[in-house]
């Protein structure tokens, strides 16, 4: 232990401080005084505040209580120059997502008269679980639905070029798990809720119960006060905690099902005749369940002690196996992790923070960490922990490619996601003992429900991740990621040409595009896709803003907006060719006129001079096939046909 007198001004300074308390997170500059209660009350005494050291946390960091404003306390603190970073102890609070009930027989009758429920290309009878064909957003990405992401292709591409020689790890940290017939669970489960008694500031109300209903009979709806117990971190991952809600001194159950609901998305078991489908197949995926949000939410260092345990750098301090508090370290790292939560908490994401050191930590070990942008409708930059840089923020796509109302924006949102009725599995505390269950089954573990919200979204995005994992095991996760914002497509403009909303308030590179990034072939143009530039000018004003337009370039009605290839923006070493002639014969024979060379696959072409184009995606001084552009389809403005 190193600490030192600090001058007199600081003891002056902290004269007139509150009676109110606070918890903060240091992070010290000196390892000698990290965990060390003899230093904690030499600093007490050196600067007159009253410190008490409440938990050790991992590496350099502590939790104390600060009695005074946190305010005046963090400044007090933070100009001592023992630390590197002084903070707040914020509260993550629960996502909040509406939820839909989903009858498991909803889409049988309709496929036996159908054939498809509002999907375009979903092969009907590849899975018999009743809800597959609901799950519109497995569906392919097409001219009007660019905001799908064709995860079901990205799917059996990745099952067909499987190289990781395991299953891939995807850590949930959210509410917990619940036992569901759709899900298997890992063996590794981790809690690092704390309430009760067992809370660090003591006024939590929530608690655990001794007399837990392990098989979910719903004989636990309340507690009996002798039975109360504090929750504490453990490796119990269930989704259960009891709640005084009216201060009346009975405790009933709280059950969120938020965590069920999002790794169901990535991990439901296919062709089981249950329920639905997982992004990742569920024989080539273990799915870890990290308990990080209770029912009111979650302390601001237990996300991050959740993420230092799914990469295994959780240490237990002083605490053996068998004590209470004592978390058994996880078998092995994880691949990816999942944080759907989040929103404007006092937490932070700045250098030397909890969290932050966290999530740099798992990228250093090339561990993905994807995260929800969050639902307020606002911008990131305000958003813990989707601020956090190294992180992959993800926002909610609509079906057409504009980002939802819903959906949080900005700067710290990489990329886009269908986030809009999403098919889960789900429970929650309406459904249990009380005669109101969901499905069919008295154990409770046959519910499903559409939810919307970007914590949809990210496991989508955390799913896809894992796909890319079992297909490309020796790139980095940077790497990984990088494949899924080179091939995003971008939605630019509306349905009356004008900007979208996405692209003036910003979601990244766009909308995913699975199926493009597991191939990850920047030489091949599958399709193109060719668009009269003009071609939503239908109102009376727009045609006269045209007819206009013509008088003065005569070539507005020659002009198409051409998009090509898997790659989506501009990439080292990937360039295109848009080439352009009059002859006739075969476009790999002819002799092309003039030749535009882009670094975006994206491209307006004047068809005026010359008659046909074609395009052509390079690399690295390499080129693939010449592709021509079929301008047949594409529709004219009423005034340009004639």
């Amino acid at each position: 232990m190193k600490i030192k007198h600090i001058a007199i001004s600081i003891i002056i300074t902290i004269t007139s401080v509150s009676t109110h308390a606070a918890e903060l997170i240091v992070n010290w500059e000196d390892n000698a005084s990290v965990h060390s209660t003899e230093a904690i009350e030499q600093l007490s005494e050196q600067t007159g505040l009253s410190i008490t050291l409440l938990k050790p946390l991992q590496k350099t960091f502590d939790l104390v209580h600060v009695q005074g404003d946190s305010e005046t306390a963090i400044n007090t603190l933070q100009n001592t120059g023992y630390f590197k970073y002084v903070e707040e102890n914020g509260l993550v609070v629960s996502p909040k997502t509406n939820r839909k009930l989903i009858n498991t027989n909803h889409f049988n009758y309709k496929k036996l008269n159908s054939g498809t429920i509002g999907t375009l290309s979903l092969e009907i009878d590849k899975f018999n679980d009743p809800l597959y064909l609901g799950q519109e957003y497995l569906d392919e990405q097409e001219d009007s639905r660019m905001g799908l992401s064709s995860i079901a292709k990205a799917r059996d591409y990745a099952v067909k070029n499987v190289s990781l020689d395991r299953k891939v790890r995807v850590a949930v940290l959210d509410t917990g798990k619940w036992e569901h017939e759709d899900i298997v669970w890992s063996d590794d489960e981790a809690n690092f809720v704390v309430g009760g008694s067992g809370a660090v500031n003591n006024d939590y109300r929530e608690m655990g119960c001794s007399t837990v209903d392990l098989k979910n009979t719903g004989l636990d709806y309340t507690c009996d006060f002798a039975n109360l117990i504090p929750i504490i971190e453990s490796n119990d991952a269930t989704d259960k905690s009891w709640w005084d809600s009216d201060g009346d001194g009975i405790y009933n159950i709280v059950i969120d099902g938020h965590g069920l609901s999002v790794a169901s998305q990535i991990a439901a078991v296919s062709n089981n005749n249950l329920g639905m489908v997982g992004v990742v197949p569920s024989n080539l995926l273990e799915i870890v369940p990290v308990r990080v949000l209770g029912s009111y939410g979650g302390n601001g260092y237990s996300t991050a002690n959740g993420i230092w345990w799914a990469i295994k750098k959780y240490s237990n301090g002083s605490l053996q196996e068998g004590d209470q508090g004592y978390v058994r370290p996880i078998s092995e790292p994880v691949d990816v992790i999942n944080l759907s939560l989040g929103g404007k908490s006092a937490i932070s994401c700045e250098a030397n923070s909890y969290t932050k050191d966290a999530i740099t930590e798992a990228y250093n070990m090339n561990i993905s960490v994807v995260i929800a942008a969050g639902n307020e409708s606002a911008d990131t930059t305000y958003v813990t922990p989707a601020n956090c840089e190294e992180a992959f923020g993800v926002a909610s796509s609509k079906m057409s490619g504009e980002i939802s109302v819903f959906s949080n924006y900005g700067q710290f949102a990489d990329i886009a996601m269908h986030g809009e009725e999403i098919t889960g599995a789900t429970m929650s505390t309406l459904y249990y003992g009380t005669g109101s269950n969901c499905g069919d089954s008295n154990s409770y573990d046959d519910c499903y429900a559409e939810s919307s919200g970007t914590s949809m979204s990210a496991p989508n995005v955390s799913g896809v991740l894992a796909l890319l994992k079992l297909a490309y095991p020796d790139l980095s996760a940077k790497e990984r990621e990088a494949m899924l914002l080179n091939t995003a497509v971008p939605h630019e403009f509306n349905g009356n040409g004008q900007a979208s909303r996405a692209s003036k308030v910003g979601y990244g590179a766009g909308v995913i595009n699975a199926y493009n990034a597991l191939k990850n072939d920047a030489l091949a143009i599958d399709t193109v896709n060719v668009q009269h530039r003009y071609a939503e000018f239908t109102s009376p004003v727009q045609e006269a803003y045209l007819a206009k337009m013509i008088t003065v370039a005569p070539t507005a009605c020659s002009m198409y907006n051409v998009q090509f290839g898997t790659l989506q923006h501009a990439t080292d070493g990937v360039s295109y060719n848009i080439l352009q002639t009059s002859s006739t014969g075969d476009i790999n024979s002819v002799t092309f006129d003039k030749t535009v060379v882009a670094d975006v696959p994206r491209v307006t072409v004047d068809t005026s001079t010359y008659t046909r184009v074609a395009v052509q995606s390079c690399k690295d001084g390499t080129c693939g096939e010449i592709v021509e552009v079929d301008f047949s389809y594409s529709v004219q403005p009423a005034i340009c046909e004639g």
